[in-house]
């Protein structure tokens, strides 16, 4: 059949079309392409931030709106767990405390600010008005907007978005901040602490609990054996109290019998317990006052009982080294006094790190977890149960934007948002289900 005049210059006229369109995806796709310009700054004059025309523009000391340095365009221009805000890569919200782990308990904050737990019921430590043992995580009780969160032994702490602060689990002579005098019991949902508002971060001990508020100020209550308090006594406090001396405050942390304080400089404090060198400062001596410690500025703090971990890029260890617990190959009972440079980290780029009880956890730039020390139940996620081995890989997992350390498990939360867990489960603490030990991650159920 043959075509018409007009029916071959209608072909014509679409093969021509389809070449210009296939050339145009093509040069879209293959053609470079410059990101966004940052935009030139005007001679504007301003009197603060607000009045500068543009995101990444600040008011300069003379008046005028000037450029900062631009760190990215989109948040692919960003490592794992930081966004592009303003053209700076800053920490993504929510993502530090969105877990913690126990003795016998993980606890766990979903995206839309809800509280989930799992493990041992005892003292109520679930926060579900029982004291069942709970293989899933389940809801904690009336509780909303949570943006962090604080567990180390048997006590919790829930920080909400408003600066107030609730408290559940067990209670031994009033360690909940809420001002009720109890004896060895648990107090199985949440109770507000007072005496204290407007707080912005947390941390617990044993059986002491500190927060900062937004002025820069430490409080602190419950047991006071060894000066963790900070208070100059070793009375017990049932309610929050100001630590004296201490301004400018911008994060605590807490092991056992210790605390840990950073001001806005990046000087870190710390008081308590020191019989294992915990407190960094050279000796063995309890501290009831909050003292500086040399060789850790601008470290973050991370410790659960007696051993303890510090990163800035690079990661030192100091206090015990039982079980290897701090990844240094020393004597099992070696004890460090002042912060000491682990070696077999040195060439990581170290983001975060988790100090459980004798055994370590730190989390690499590239989203990979290490682990080295005790490991009598898995808790290391390598697949066997040898312990005081050197730092090594935790196998399956990758990704990883945050880990967490327990007693004798670990958590750890994908960049998917997913929470997997590996070591003791003998309680359900592992939140998959079961009652049974884990050598390598599982992904935590229900949340």
């Amino acid at each position: 059949m043959s075509l018409s005049k007009g029916q071959k210059v209608g072909i014509i006229i679409g093969l021509v079309l389809l070449v210009f369109a296939i050339a145009a995806g093509l040069t879209y796709i293959f053609w470079p392409r410059s990101p966004p310009p940052t935009p030139p700054t005007p001679n504007t004059e301003c009197s603060d931030d607000d009045d500068c025309p543009y995101d990444n523009q600040y008011c300069d000391e003379d008046g005028t709106c000037q450029t900062r340095d631009t760190e990215c365009f989109d948040d692919d221009d960003c490592p794992l767990g930081y966004v592009c805000d303003s053209y700076q890569c800053v920490e993504e919200p929510s993502i530090l405390n969105r877990m913690a782990a126990g003795l016998e308990n993980s606890t766990f904050i979903k995206s839309d600010g809800t509280v989930w737990a799992c493990g041992k019921g005892l003292f109520g430590v679930n926060g579900d008005g029982t004291t069942e043992d709970r293989t899933i995580p389940v809801q904690v009780l009336n509780l909303n907007n949570i943006t962090k969160i604080a567990l180390n032994w048997r006590h919790v702490l829930a920080l909400r978005v408003d600066g107030i602060i609730f408290a559940w689990g067990y209670d031994d002579g009033g360690i909940l901040g809420d001002g009720v005098v109890r004896g060895r019991v648990g107090v199985s949902t949440p109770v507000q602490v007072v005496n204290v508002a407007n707080v912005v971060d947390i941390a617990v001990g044993q059986l002491h609990s500190l927060a900062v508020t937004e002025d820069g100020h430490v409080y602190s209550w419950g047991s006071n054996l060894y000066g963790q308090l900070g208070l100059d006594t070793t009375d017990t406090q049932t309610t929050p109290q100001r630590v004296l001396d201490l301004d400018n405050i911008v994060s605590v942390a807490a092991g056992s019998y210790t605390s840990y304080a950073m001001d806005v400089n990046g000087i870190v404090y710390s008081w308590g317990m020191g019989r294992y060198g915990q407190l960094g400062d050279g000796s063995t001596a309890n501290r009831y006052h909050p003292q500086a410690v040399d060789g850790l500025d601008g470290y973050e703090v991370s410790s659960k009982t007696y051993n303890c971990l510090a990163v800035q890029g690079t990661t030192l260890g100091f206090g015990s080294n039982s079980w290897n617990g701090l990844g240094m190959d020393t004597s099992p009972e070696t004890q460090l006094s002042v912060p000491t440079v682990i070696d077999a980290l040195k060439d990581y780029d170290i983001v975060e790190a988790a100090a459980g009880h004798y055994y370590g956890l730190v989390l690499t730039a590239d989203g990979s977890i290490l682990s080295f020390g005790y490991n009598n139940l898995g808790q290391l996620g390598n697949d066997t149960t040898e312990s005081g081995t050197p730092p090594g890989k935790v196998l399956l997992l990758d990704n990883i934007i945050h880990i967490a350390a327990g007693r004798s498990h670990s958590l750890a939360m994908k960049d998917d948002g997913t929470f997997w867990a590996f070591g003791s489960n003998y309680a359900g603490q592992l939140g998959d289900g079961s009652k049974e030990d884990r050598h390598v991650a599982v992904q935590v159920l229900n949340i």
